[in-house]
């Protein structure tokens, strides 16, 4: 009798604590929706906190509790934006393609997901502004970057690559995307053709 009625209060809180980050989730998941929102229509300088709760429908305490400031707020966004180009990157990417073919296609993957503008204008034009050279450089290791140099590792091994040095290589591809997909207008379908070229010729000059 002792157990069962001690198990009820631990079962409480339990149920309590649960609550409490289903609502922690959903409060951050809110400020993250509204402020990609507006960080993709109106740019990261135009956006102010009052903006990010009004839109959010939540008080500055609620947003200080998960985030220390606007930009941690748009590092949060820059890391969710980049890692849905990258998703939509690897749609191209047949399980069926070698790995430099699949290397090709990511990239070019890649350059469609950012012909968006929305996207863009968090990761190509306010992404190395608002977070600084060094910041944005952290997180694209953990998200562009990084499956750029995974996707080399795995072309060397198979013969498809002769690269002296996978993170070298990786730099070179990943800027030489972005410079891409910041000089490509979106209803230039011959520049976007030639781009693909140009990039899948830079690819195939990496190749053994």
């Amino acid at each position: 009798m002792v157990g069962i009625m001690g198990y009820r209060p631990i079962v409480g809180k339990v149920r309590r604590m649960a609550t409490q980050a289903e609502r922690g989730t959903a409060t951050r998941s809110a400020i993250l929706e509204a402020a990609r929102s507006l960080f993709a229509n109106q740019g990261y300088e135009a956006t102010s906190v009052a903006d990010i709760l009004d839109a959010a429908a939540l008080s500055r305490g609620a947003m200080y509790h998960h985030f220390k400031s606007k930009e941690d707020v748009f590092a949060a966004v820059f890391v969710q934006t980049s890692s849905d180009a990258i998703r939509q990157a690897a749609t191209r990417v047949s399980a069926a393609l070698s790995p430099r073919a699949s290397l090709v296609a990511g990239c070019l993957g890649w350059l469609d997901a950012v012909d968006d503008p929305k996207m863009r204008q968090i990761l190509l034009v306010d992404g190395p502004v608002a977070l600084g050279w060094e910041r944005a450089r952290l997180l694209e290791e953990a998200t562009s970057l990084g499956v750029m140099r995974a996707s080399i590792r795995r072309a060397v091994p198979a013969g498809r690559l002769d690269a002296a040095s996978v993170d070298l290589a990786a730099r070179f591809l990943s800027a030489a995307l972005t410079e891409a997909a910041l000089g490509l207008g979106r209803r230039d379908r011959a520049k976007r053709r030639r781009t693909g070229e140009l990039l899948t010729a830079m690819i195939n000059g990496l190749c053994t």
